[in-house]
């Protein structure tokens, strides 16, 4: 089945499971790498931990679960829990692990099948399910029997179309967690009668031991989780004198609204009117609210009804996002609170684009912001989540196998997985284009989303299970990346600074940024520019101080830039499909803001954890004579056009293929490769470069002798190929590894590094008539080309359009 956990899940259950480790392992005198800043597993004190309730400890179970134990699901086949489907619903209305079971199926459907698939469980009949689960599975030429019988097997037995993730990390210690691949017998058609096990989905089977996933109990009231979470703010909010003076010291928005100080957290209380204000500079702490829009129009701030909002606003006449913000705000003990809708003016142009320009401080000093994640408009409440599926204690499964590290004596829980990636990152708040700056700008985060809260700050990601996953603050871009704020913004610096190791580390961090971007929606597309602009403008106070940005892209790494790629790939055909270019904002074509579809970098493709990919950086391979270019706030449509004067190697284009040509089969020698790619290979280094057909659709082009020159990705695959030129970007170099080892821990990669180079890139451009004698190119794609060929081109001045 296609539930497998994609990459950004798996790295996310490597961190979560490597650091619940960390403490048993420190009892018995082993430490990890990356583990000197643990001291306590938890992110909140534990008196404030949820405990087990009575309810959660006599749930009840049907027959089938009851005679279940290690020793049969351990088996080849596993352990056959239900004879058909239509047992499973039927126990599921009376029985806590056949509910799981029956909603991380469910679960798995959803993944499996497209987006627009998203029947509620309770709606869907035996009829609709077995539908469903035929065409997933038809779509791999494989069928189903009549009858569906469920088995369940723990990891490591026959089921290996899915098998959850295997971390590296876990080869150091022994987990205490098992994974019950949920399953069925299915058919193969190519193979005829052949027999075997797909999957649909899993559970985890776990203690409460150290070393282990924590059972997730009941959150209990809503007043138990405010307690929770207000825990948790004060813990990770400066405690040394200084920084917390500084903190309630921050300057608050143009305008905010005033909820009052009330020591008493009275329902009557918390429910009082309020106030917009305008601060005049005023200081103090504040929540930021994230929410979707949703084509919601009611209740904004307009410059008809400004004055009265700043002489109150009544609580009872607030949709239920802003309701159940200000009450949060209150339970919190934080005064004031600012939401977009009624903190600007929002049917004033000037207004709003003065407030655009502030987006980065106001998210910036935030003291925490209030993410909204399930929500598809202000209509939709958020707090308290929806009832969460709990963990069910099945003390009659008893750990005695050798295969089992968990005490004999310790009681088992079954667990449905949870994970920030599906629950987060996925959500729909985090598909909109204006939320990724708000995100990646606040110090601070409290996700709702529909059945589940995570507590996201600098250091770490924690969710109703209170344990810390260790997903840094920039886990929006890696999962297990050990950047924090203080990377992308230095400025940030009240913020520690984490251990790194090299293979946790996001060296581009802004290609990640500009590929998340790239893949979100903007109801407007007029806003394109607006929405990155908070993070470009907290950038240029900082590190790129007088740095250039040219719509999107920094002027210092303009030849790593430029060099992106159209990424989306279509999910029956498997094939790449192309970008659309946004003609009616009149932005120039080098720019990845002016087309709507995913992109990637190449650059950003060059994995630091595999040691076979070329490390080196591109070398620039152009001059910048002039960039022509508004910034970020000019309103779009351009009114005039915008436009790069490069002086560079150009050369026409001949005999482009319309088929694929892969760079390696995986059987050629470095020899072979040196002789027949396109590519200069050095046979000492046994390091390639990523090829463009990993990325993306690409042709192979040749020159006019028949000779293979490289690959070529058009942005638009149906664009002509007539009359194409390509235009030098940079160069790849290759690095000796072995030469760097000799050096010690002085070795420069530079010195290190071949004098041949491996290839070139450069844009695929066609030209364009831009007055009388006034011609210029606009980019069509981008190229992967034979080093020499490329450099032995016209050097010329080119005009960008």
């Amino acid at each position: 089945m296609a539930h497998k956990p994609d990459v950004a899940l798996k790295d996310e259950l490597a961190a979560q499971m490597y650091y619940s480790m960390l403490p048993s392992l420190a009892q018995v005198g082993l430490s990890l790498q990356g583990a000197d800043h643990m001291t306590d597993p938890y992110t909140i004190p534990k008196p404030f931990l949820p405990t087990a309730i009575k309810s959660s400890r006599s749930a009840r179970l049907c027959n089938a679960c009851l005679r279940m134990d290690v020793d049969s699901l351990y088996t080849k086949d596993g352990y056959k829990h239900s004879d058909s489907l239509a047992d499973l619903l039927q126990s599921a209305g009376s029985c806590a692990v056949c509910d799981m079971i029956l909603k991380e199926m469910h679960s798995s459907l959803q993944c499996s099948r497209s987006e627009s698939f998203g029947k509620p469980l309770a709606s869907m009949s035996l009829v609709d399910l077995l539908k469903e689960f035929q065409e997933a599975l038809a779509e791999r030429s494989i069928f189903l029997p009549s009858q569906l019988p469920i088995f369940l097997l723990m990891k490591g037995s026959e089921c290996e179309d899915h098998r959850p993730p295997e971390p590296e990390y876990l080869s150091l210690a022994p987990s205490k967690d098992k994974w019950l691949s949920i399953g069925t017998r299915v058919m193969h058609r190519p193979t005829g009668m052949s027999m075997t096990m797909a999957s649909f989905g899993y559970l985890v089977l776990h203690s409460a031991d150290d070393g282990s996933q924590r059972p997730l109990f009941s959150r209990g009231s809503a007043e138990k989780t405010i307690a929770c979470l207000r825990a948790w703010l004060e813990g990770c909010r400066p405690q040394d004198s200084e920084s917390s003076a500084a903190e309630q010291g921050t300057p608050l928005p143009t305008r905010v609204l005033d909820l009052r100080e009330n020591s008493c957290h009275d329902a009557d209380v918390l429910g009082t009117d309020l106030r917009l204000i305008e601060t005049h500079g005023r200081v103090g702490t504040y929540i930021a609210l994230s929410y979707c829009w949703g084509g919601y129009t009611g209740f904004r701030t307009l410059r008809s009804n400004y004055r009265q909002r700043l002489g109150g606003i009544a609580f009872k006449k607030l949709p239920p996002v802003f309701a159940q913000a200000v009450h949060l705000t209150r339970a919190l003990n934080i005064r004031y609170l600012w939401i977009d809708a009624l903190c600007i003016v929002q049917d004033d142009k000037e207004d709003w684009t003065r407030e655009a320009v502030r987006l980065s401080d106001i998210y910036w000093h935030t003291v925490c912001r209030f993410a909204v994640t399930s929500s598809k408009s202000p209509l939709e409440g958020f707090f308290p989540p929806k009832r969460m599926t709990t963990s069910v204690p099945v003390p009659h499964i008893k750990y005695g196998s050798s295969k089992d590290s968990a005490s004999p004596h310790s009681t088992l829980y079954i667990t449905l997985p949870r994970f920030y990636t599906d629950d987060v990152d996925k959500g729909h708040l985090n598909t909109r284009g204006w939320v990724l700056q708000e995100r990646l700008l606040a110090p601070r985060t409290i996700h709702f989303t529909r059945n589940h809260i995570y507590c996201e700050n600098e250091t770490d990601i924690c969710g109703e299970d209170w344990v810390r996953r260790s997903l840094t603050w920039l886990s929006c871009i890696d999962k297990v990346s050990h950047h924090s704020q203080i990377d992308l913004f230095p400025h940030r610096n009240s913020f520690p600074v984490p251990p790194k190791e090299e293979h946790h580390i996001v060296y581009q961090p802004w290609l990640k940024i500009s590929e998340m971007f790239s893949r979100c929606q903007l109801t407007y597309d007029t806003d394109r520019l607006a929405a990155m602009v908070g993070l470009i403008t907290r950038k240029q106070m900082d590190e790129y101080r007088g740095i250039k940005n040219l719509l999107g892209l920094w002027e210092h790494d303009l030849h790593i830039e430029l060099a992106w790629v159209a990424s989306t790939r279509d999910s029956t055909s498997g094939r790449f499909e192309g970008l659309k270019f946004l003609q009616h904002l009149a932005l120039p074509s080098w720019t990845w803001m002016a087309y709507e579809g995913p992109i990637s970098f190449v650059e950003d493709r060059r994995s630091k954890r595999d040691e076979r990919t070329v490390k080196a950086r591109p070398a620039r391979a152009f001059e910048l004579l002039e960039a022509r270019v508004p910034d970020m706030m000019t309103p779009l449509p351009l009114s005039s056009p915008a436009w790069l004067t490069l002086y560079t190697s150009v050369r026409s284009l001949h005999g482009i293929s319309q088929e694929r040509k892969d760079l390696l089969s995986g059987k050629e020698s470095r020899e072979e490769l040196a002789n027949t790619s396109p590519f200069r290979f050095n046979p000492k280094t046994g390091t390639v470069p990523i090829a463009l057909t990993e990325l993306t659709q690409a042709r192979a082009f040749y020159d006019q002798a028949g000779r293979w020159i490289g690959n070529l990705s058009l942005d638009d695959p149906s664009e002509s190929t007539n009359r194409l030129y390509c235009a030098h970007l940079s160069v790849l170099q290759d690095v000796d590894h072995s030469r760097l080892y000799e050096q010690g821990d002085g070795g420069n990669a530079a010195t290190a590094a071949y004098p041949d180079y491996i290839l070139s890139y450069a844009l695929v451009l066609k030209r364009v008539a831009m007055g009388v004698g006034n011609d210029a190119y606009r980019r069509v794609g981008l190229a992967q080309v034979d080093y020499l060929w490329m450099k032995e081109g016209q050097r010329t001045v080119i005009k960008l359009a």
